[in-house]
Order: structure tokens, then sequence, then C-alpha cells
């Protein structure tokens, strides 16, 4: 760094490198990538700073962003236990890194160590007579002179047992009025060999192991092993189920200050509760018996050969569990839900800890706040608190994905897509989906075209494009991606591709998740089901190259009418020409200039005429005899191109051959429009595609739909016997259970009459519940749902008694009733 200080405000933003003297040493110092570097504060002059995400743009910190680094001068955020609101200097959140003397905010001037230069440690001496000759007066001038007019600033090893002070001074530094310095030091003491110590080497490996702890520990601002970034969970229930999906900021941008900067994430888990205390997972003991670990409903690692219980840093006997080499997801459907409940969830990213210095793999910690009500008061970025319910009446469930046209190998694909996150995804958008061709293609080969349909290939990739929007990319993932999980090693040569070995997961597009499976092959198959004769049944004989693999494509052999005929293109050889088998034909039994009653053409292509294109066809002269006789010879099907080189037309490579030996009757030879059809199953093509279109998802009232539904009202349970699952545990001691039956498939905006068997009106329940979507995790009532709850309490506030009640359900809408009735035993 140019200039590195602790005592600087930040005044304005500069680039990535500026600031930076030598940048190879900046980024093998900081263990940086150059891609890294970012624009930044000039006071943040190794851009350790993290600045606050304002996710909505809208300039204020709302619950679940990120504020990063940019906690205010107090150091403490809304992530952060202690924390009681915004700083009242307006530090907060204010997309800057502020400071005054002395304090800062997290990794910033003062908190920031590695910002400055060390004074260092000018001096160090033993003093055995500290009471007479360093106590009393001139003990302050003595101590002086004992560091500034010494020939050897360093004392020799003290190797006599007795009592002694010793001295460390730094250089002379000014302490100017108002200006406050921090002074570090540390004492380490190791055993070591005395051979060790007393050889040439002077060697102490324990001490200057020591000594390297210590000085990480001091340029990590004093912070020990920390856990990676905090991930936003993000939860959208539904009818038995909900959606959860979050962002991979902590497997992207996780840095380990504590191990130079690495980036030691590992997976993330995901646990479940139905109380706030999350009881529910807590499970895992320890050596004493002790509830220590939570049990995941979910979990998923990176593919990095690190699996299975870390057996370091173990703690009472328990070892943390890394994965098992599943691959990195973002989302997950939690599927072992009930309706009307109420789910916490909390999601962790974990690393992997520091094995060779024994400290194991450190989660994400997580606030979810709950008052002396027990009501939910404040949550972190990685909690999220949701309640199942049925869609409201009259409007559309969940929606759909409607699968368009498929092309090429996208016809033989399951395919299927989950619709996520509806304030996310663009209903009645067009999405095309292509998968990436990692081959050699159309190429030159010593100065000569090959052919452009001779080519092996793999799909590496996937693309996403919305169709809607003028075929803009909304989603591209590669075998380099961190996750990797979508892709396995293909072969001996460890080539990473899509493959039919697992089901194939994308992360979330626009709000919407795709799974696919290809089909079982590694490489191309014939179809046996797409080939055989479309039209006519003649014998004739289709022998594929045993390079077939190069050329997977939808061929058809047509006959043409009386009189029309095909001749061969190809008018120069530059070699032997090899036939199906892969053997060399001698040039003078390979005929050109020939002519068929048949053409082959290539169905996955359209060429620069807009039209399929067509095979060449050269006679493999069987007999020798200079002539093409049906009866005998083969005819060898493939493609030409023209030479620059040679100005001629060459042979680009045999596909396959044709023969009729086995037809003795020229009366049974194929005739005209007859049509024989030879397809391959294979990976997509750069071709190949699969269209679909999200419908469905409409804020639109069906009026007629609502009639249907609001006959599936029903009350849950029913009979309500003393309790249910649906009310939540109750902790404190001091309170009542809270008593509470769900009332199912209501339209959005109801009312709800509670009456006696004899009539008298019990309570009213009005039900707005927005076809919007919730404003936050925690607002429970303000879902876009078909459900209500009534607490078994009068309108005066008063428990009910046990017995039957009747209801009565008005839709405001549309003025529907529904009535019903049910019992309550205490």
């Amino acid at each position: 760094l140019t200039d590195e200080r602790r005592d600087n405000d930040a005044t304005q933003i500069i680039g990535p490198t500026d600031g930076i003297t030598n940048l190879q040493d900046f980024l093998a110092f900081y263990s940086l990538k150059e891609s890294d570097l970012k624009d930044h504060w000039d006071a943040d002059e190794d851009q350790d700073w993290n600045d606050w995400d304002d996710a909505n743009g809208n300039g204020e910190y709302d619950d679940g962003e990120d504020l990063g680094d940019d906690v205010g001068l107090d150091g403490v955020g809304p992530s952060d236990l202690n924390y009681f609101g915004p700083d009242a200097d307006g530090t907060e959140a204010n997309h800057k890194p502020d400071r005054k003397e002395g304090i800062a905010e997290p990794n910033f001037a003062e908190t920031d160590i590695s910002e400055s230069d060390m004074v260092g440690l000018a001096s160090f001496k033993f003093i055995f007579r500290w009471g007479r000759d360093f106590f009393g007066v001139g003990g302050d001038e003595n101590l002086w002179k004992l560091h500034t007019d010494s020939e050897d600033p360093f004392d020799n090893a003290q190797m006599e047992p007795r009592n002694f002070v010793e001295q460390f001074a730094s250089g002379v530094f000014e302490l100017k009025k108002g200006l406050t310095e921090r002074i570090s030091m540390s004492e380490l003491h190791s055993y070591e060999s005395l051979g060790g110590l007393n050889s040439e080497a002077h060697k102490a490996p324990a001490l200057f192991e020591l000594k390297r702890l210590v000085q990480l520990i001091y340029e990590t601002d004093y912070r020990f092993a920390q856990p990676p970034l905090m991930p936003t969970l993000i939860a959208n229930p539904n009818d038995s189920k909900v959606y959860l999906s979050w962002d991979d900021k902590a497997d992207k941008y996780t840095r380990e200050a504590f191990a130079k900067n690495i980036n030691d994430f590992e997976g993330y888990k995901l646990y479940r509760s139905t109380d706030p205390y999350l009881g529910d997972p807590t499970v895992i003991t320890d050596g004493f018996g002790s509830p220590t670990l939570k049990k995941t409903i979910y979990q998923c690692d990176i593919i990095d050969d690190r699996e299975g219980f870390a057996n370091y840093g173990t703690i009472n006997g328990i070892q943390y569990w890394l994965g098992d080499e599943s691959g990195l997801r973002h989302s997950y459907i939690d599927n072992g839900v009930q309706n009307g409940r109420t789910y916490y969830y909390v999601l962790v990213a974990y690393d992997y800890g520091l094995p060779d210095r024994e400290i194991g793999p450190t989660e994400n910690t997580f606030i979810l706040e709950i008052d002396e009500n027990e009501n939910v008061r404040r949550i972190s970025q990685n909690v999220a608190i949701v309640k199942p319910h049925q869609f409201a009446a009259g409007y559309p469930n969940e929606g759909e994905a409607i699968v368009g046209e498929r092309e090429g190998a996208a016809k033989f694909v399951d395919f299927e897509v989950d619709l996520f996150d509806p304030n996310k995804i663009q209903n009645g958008h067009t999405y095309k989906l292509k998968l990436d061709v990692h081959a050699d293609g159309y190429a030159e080969t010593n100065g000569r075209i090959r052919s452009p349909y001779d080519i092996k290939y793999y799909n590496d990739g996937i693309r996403v494009y919305n169709m809607t929007l003028g075929d803009s990319l909304v989603y591209h993932e590669t075998k380099d991606d961190l996750a990797g999980s979508n892709f396995d090693t293909l072969d001996v040569y460890e080539i990473r591709a899509l493959t039919y070995e697992r089901e194939i997961v994308t992360d979330l597009i626009e709000g919407l998740r795709l799974r696919m499976r290809l089909i079982p092959l590694t490489y191309p198959e014939v179809n046996e089901e797409n080939t055989g004769w479309v039209e006519g049944n003649a014998e004739i004989g289709v022998n594929l190259s045993k390079k077939f693999q190069y050329f997977p494509w939808h061929y058809e052999i047509i006959w043409n009418e009386p009189g029309n005929l095909d001749t061969t293109r190809t008018n120069f050889l530059l070699k032997k020409l090899e036939d199906h088998q892969g053997n060399d034909i001698e040039k003078k039994n390979s005929l050109l200039d020939q002519k068929f009653n048949f053409r082959v053409i290539n169905k996955t292509f359209i060429d620069s005429t807009g039209n399929y294109p067509r095979m060449d066809l050269i006679v493999q002269d069987i007999n020798e005899n200079g002539v093409y006789d049906w009866e005998e010879d083969y005819i060898i099907v493939g493609d030409s191109k023209y030479d620059p080189l040679t100005k001629k037309i060459i042979w680009g490579g045999t596909i396959l051959s044709i023969d009729f030996l086995n037809i003795t009757n020229v009366e049974n030879i194929p005739a005209p429009n007859d049509v024989y059809r030879l397809d391959f199953l294979r990976g997509f093509y750069h071709t190949d595609s699969l269209i679909f279109t999200v419908s469905g998802l409409t804020k639109e009232l069906d009026e007629e739909k609502l009639v249907e539904d609001m006959q599936k009202i029903k009350v849950v349970p029913n009979p309500y016997v003393v309790t249910n699952t649906m009310e939540a545990a109750v902790a404190n001691w001091q309170r009542n259970q809270e008593r509470q039956i769900m009332f199912t498939h209501l339209p959005a905006q109801c009312k709800i009459s509670i009456f006696s068997v004899s009539g008298i009106l019990i309570d009213e329940i009005n039900v707005d519940n927005s076809v919007e979507g919730r404003t936050n995790t925690w607002d429970l009532n303000s879902e876009a749902n078909g459900t209500a709850h009534w607490d078994l309490r009068s309108k005066e506030g008063l428990e009910i008694a046990a017995g039957y009640y009747l209801y009565r359900v008005e839709s405001k809408q549309t003025g529907d009733v529904k009535t019903g009735k049910f019992a309550v035993i205490k």
C-alpha cells in the first residue's frame, strides 16, 4: 500500500487499484485475486470494509438486509444480540466507513490493524537492580537512557535463574495532544530442545510457531476464526409445503482473516422448529448427555474432498458433520409441514475449520428474539418464520409452467419447474432452456475445413433465456461454478459434464427453479424407437460407421420421383475413403460422379438456403468392375465441403453405408417417396432447446372458482379436543395456552360469524388477507392465504364453553355464503 494509516477519514471512493504501489505484493499479502478488488473508500486501504446491502434500494434499512460493517461507531448492528437501535450520530447505514479518535466501525481505521505499519521493537533489556536504579527520582531518565544510550539495544539471553525486570521499548514517536495510539506486546514461552537451541541454527520450532500465531492474531485485529458470511433466508409458504431459498454470498465471498483470507466456506445447514426456542432440532448431545447441536432437515456442501465427521476440534466428544459431498444448493422445498402451524427456520453457513490448528468447523449464529408475551421482536437475516396455508378461494393455486416446443434432444428430457418465489416470478413470460456444448466443432485442420457435422461433444453448462424480454440471458451455470453439484466426471479424462447420473437442479431464476434428468447415456446411441421405415418396408441395409458418435444427427433416406436423381458432389479424394467398418477403400474402388434415385438429408440442421442439408453419396465398388451395381455395391454416406486450398469438393467423413444385398427382386426395391429414418439419442446440441411458459399466477378473482372453493370450507380440528398441534408451546409458566382453531379455503376478504346452537352471536372475524404477498417473514397475519384462526373466545374476550357451534362465512367480494358447524371439547 502507498500510504497505510489508521487515523485518516474516508473522503472519496477510489478505483480498485488506486492507493496500491505494488499490486502483486498486495495480492499476496492479503491472499486476494485481482478480481477481488473493487471500488473502495480511500481510507479503507486494504478494501475489507463491507458496505450495507440496500436490497430494495429505498435508502432505508429494512429488516433482513445485511448491514455488513456499516453498523455505526458503536460497532453493533441488528444481527448482534446487544443491539438496541441505530446509532444516534447517524453513522449506521450511511454507506460510508466512519471513525473518530480512538473508535471506528469494524474493519476500518482504529479497528483494522493491518492498515497501519507496526512501530516495532527497538530495544529489549534485562533490569536486575530495579529498586535502586529505576525507582524514585531519576527513574524515568534512567529508563530513557537505557534505551537511547546503549550501544547494543538487545540483551543476550538470560541463562541464570534470578529475578529481573524486562524492558521492551519502541522507537521514538510523537504523541500530540488528543492523539490516541495503541501499543501491542506479547511475551511467548515454550519448551525447546537444548540441542536445537545450542546449535548454529538456534532451532526453536515451538517458539516460532507461537510467534506465527500471535502475529496472525495481531494482523487479524485480534479476531479468531470466524464463521462464513451470514446468508439471507427467504421462505414462501404454500399449501402443505414451504419454499425456502437463500443467496450465495456466504459461499462466494467468505474470507477467513485468521487464515490469511482463504475462503473456508464448506456448506449450509437448515434447521426447523415449531417453537421459537429451537427446541425441536436441538437433540444431538455431547459426551456428557447435554443437548448441544441441532439436527438438520437439509444440508448441502461443496464437492471438495472434505466430508464425513471432522476429526479435529472435538468438543466434549462431539465431531462436526461436514456433509457427504452433495454439492451446493440455494433452495429447498419442505414438504413435511402442516397447514396452519407456525414454523421457525434457521439457515447457517459453516466452514471446515482449521484442521492443522485443531480448530473445528464454525457456523453462523442467529437471532430469534422473543418478548415477555412470546411474540417475535426481532430476527436475523438467516431466520424465517412462516405458516403454510391453503390458497384463498377464487384465486389460482400455485400456477404452472407449460412446456411448449422441444427441439432435438430436449424431447427426451424429464423436466419440471418449481415456482419458488411468487414475488419474483414473471407471470406469462416464456423461457428457453439450452445446454452448453463442449467440442472442437466446425473448425479448420491444417488449413482445410472439416465437416460442420463431424463432432463428438458433451454438455458442460446450462443457459436460460427470457424470450419475452428479447431472448435475454437470465441464467448461466458452468462446471467451474462453486456449486458443481450438477456435474459428474464423464470418463477417464475426468471431464466434468452434465450426465444422467443425478437430477439436475438449478439455482433460482427469476423466482423459478428448474429440475431435469437427462437420458441415460454418456455418448450418443441409436434411438431404436425412432429409427426405421416411416413409409415403405424394403429390406435395405443401413450400416453405421464406427465413428457414428461424431455424426449423431437425425437422418432420413428419401426415394425420389422417377427421373429425379442425386449426384455425387465430391470430385477429389485427399486420402483413401473409409467404409463403414473403418477400413480403407482403394481410390480406384471409390466411384465418384454417380447418380442415385434417393437422397439422404440431415434434419437436425438448416443450411444457408433454409433447407435441410443433403449428405453426399459415393459408391464403394465391391466387385471392382468400375461400375455401380446396386445388387452388390455399397453406397457410402457422408458430407463434403469445398476446400479453398485445392479448389475442389472433398469428402468430409463416412457416417454410414446403404446396401441392397438382401433384395433379390427388383420389384422389392423402395418406391418413390418411401422414407427410412435414422435417429440418435444424444446430448443437447446448439440447435436443441426446450421452451416453457409460466402461467396461472394471476391476482384476478375467478368468481366461479370462488363459489366452488367455498364449498370446501371447514374447521380444523373438528372436533377441537383440549388442544391441537397448531397451538404454540408455552415456555412462560405464567401464561396460559393460546387455544385456536383454523378455518380453511376462505375467500381472501370475508366475514366469519360464529353462533351458539341457540342462535346467539358469539364472535365475528373480519378476514382481509392481501393477495399481494407478505411484507416480512414474521408478520404472519399479512400472508396471502385462504385461512383464518379463531382463539375460542367470545367478542367480550371470554373463553367459550364446550359444545356445538355454528359458523357462517360470507364473501365480501361476491356475497356468497357457506355455513357449517363444529364441536369444542375441553
